[in-house]
């Protein structure tokens, strides 16, 4: 869809379509036509009880009938948002900017950044900043879940009980990403542990961890317990280990 966001949306706009798409600039557009209903709509209840003869304005040169006639051909051609499209519109933008800001923040500890700064960028409390983004973190999982057949058979007939969800695709690789490297940026493995069991992931989860880990050979069947603490050594572990021989 070819929009601009700074004009109004067209009648024949498929607005199911366009808030699906979860462009910002659509979305804009979409709010941006609805306060355009309202203010036509507005004006045209003030021409009512009006005679069509009777001057509307001296600036226009128009009658209220003629006003009238311009402001419902202005509505004809816009496409019909309603209150609820700019919910569901807002809902969107907010899942979006919610995402970017998660990768940011992500990006932001990769980088080196301390809780206390990344807090003060979001105007809020260093612990405020990390509530935030483990709480994040958990339904980045849970939204790719999917019910999908599973490429290793073998493997699912001896998986835990709580493999049922399961990471589907390319996003789930990214979530998965983002967590490793949130855990790589943790100082110790208590930390990695206590923010891994806040976001309560799953082993099917906890493999896609592991492979951005680049930990490659696991056995078909492990505990969860076994699988955090292999994530944990291989994200925090080692590196406490190397940099203690850097230090000699």
């Amino acid at each position: 869809m070819d929009i601009d966001a700074n004009l109004p949306l067209p009648a024949d706009t498929d607005l199911d379509r366009l808030i699906e798409s979860q462009r910002l600039d659509h979305l804009a557009a979409l709010i941006h036509t609805h306060d355009i209903i309202g203010a036509t709509r507005h004006g045209l209840a003030e021409t009512e009880g009006r005679p069509d003869d009777e001057p509307n304005d001296s600036a226009s040169g128009l009658t209220v009938g003629e006003m009238r006639a311009v402001l419902r051909r202005e509505l004809d051609r816009l496409a019909p948002v309603t209150a609820l499209h700019v919910l569901r519109a807002t809902e969107a933008a907010s899942n979006q900017l919610s995402g970017d800001r998660h990768r940011a923040i992500a990006a932001a500890r990769a980088d080196g950044q301390s809780w206390s700064a990344i807090g003060a960028a979001l105007k809020m409390s260093k612990q405020g900043a990390q509530d935030w983004f483990n709480k994040r973190s958990i339904p980045m999982f849970q939204d790719h879940a999917a019910d999908r057949v599973d490429t290793e058979p073998a493997r699912d007939a001896v998986a835990d009980d709580d493999t049922t969800d399961t990471l589907a695709g390319h996003s789930a690789g990214t979530a998965a990403a983002v967590v490793a490297t949130h855990l790589r940026s943790l100082a110790t493995v208590a930390d990695g542990a206590a923010y891994l069991s806040g976001l309560g992931l799953d082993t099917a989860a906890l493999r896609e961890v592991a492979a951005a880990l680049d930990i490659t050979r696991l056995p078909a069947r492990i505990s969860r317990k076994d699988l955090c603490e292999r994530v944990l050594q291989q994200a925090i572990g080692s590196r406490i280990k190397f940099d203690g021989l850097r230090s000699w």
